[in-house]
């Protein structure tokens, strides 16, 4: 079952669609920089609304809350309190938390996303200089996911799940210049943002699965060439 109707449910559909036993929870905030409250409100009274589901409540947070910083930001502090929630009130549960995620959708609240529109439209990009991000593919997500369902290892769990590796935010943008061939206005800034996760767990598992999720040096142009092909 999947509540949510946008780019993380879609990527779930094909897992978890038919599954009554596991209740996908792909709606809610997505934008970190949200602060409507209203819209926190909306998603606390969702998750109450189905917190005593019978089966598997899976909950998708952000890989940021590692860093305690992150409690400046109403989001932040908002995707915590959910994860409280839930761990209150679900007699099963799974909160996967993720890093910046690539996929298909007209939300430019994505890093990746936001990259590609602003060197399409030719609008000034504001780097920050000593900012770093995890990346994640959609697709990937819902994978792993449903693996980690699957094994009945990780009951009652919160997990971190991402390329392993830690990418400079101006190395990202530099592969995708050199991807999509064009350059576009950059404005740099020398403000530092970065965190570091301990994925020794979630990457042990991944690497235990028949099929693995990939994450070598070539997974961004992969997923470059993926979501935006020429």
């Amino acid at each position: 079952m999947i509540v949510g109707r946008g780019m993380l449910a879609t990527s779930m559909s094909p897992f978890f669609e038919n599954d009554r036993d596991t209740l996908v929870m792909a709606s809610g905030v997505s934008n970190s920089m949200e602060t409507d409250e209203s819209e926190f409100r909306r998603e606390v009274d969702m998750v109450r609304k189905f917190s005593s589901f019978s089966g598997v409540f899976v909950y998708f947070s952000s890989c940021a809350l590692v860093d305690p910083s992150s409690q400046d930001n109403r989001y932040y502090r908002h995707k915590l309190e959910i994860e409280s929630l839930i761990k209150e009130s679900s007699p099963s549960y799974l909160i996967v938390r993720v890093p910046q995620v690539i996929g298909r959708t007209p939300n430019l609240n994505t890093l990746v996303n936001s990259f590609a529109n602003s060197i399409a439209t030719q609008q000034e990009i504001v780097l920050w200089k000593g900012a770093t991000r995890y990346l994640v593919d959609v697709d990937d997500v819902a994978y792993f996911t449903r693996q980690v369902i699957d094994s009945n290892n990780f009951v009652n769990s919160t997990l971190n799940f991402g390329h392993p590796r830690l990418y400079s935010v101006e190395e990202i943008l530099n592969e995708m210049f050199e991807y999509f061939g064009k350059t576009t206005l950059t404005k740099i800034s020398d403000r530092v943002d970065t965190y570091r996760l301990n994925l020794d767990i979630e990457m042990s598992f991944n690497e235990s699965l028949e099929e693995p999720v990939l994450f070598d040096a070539g997974y961004l142009s992969r997923k470059l060439a993926k979501y935006f092909p020429k």
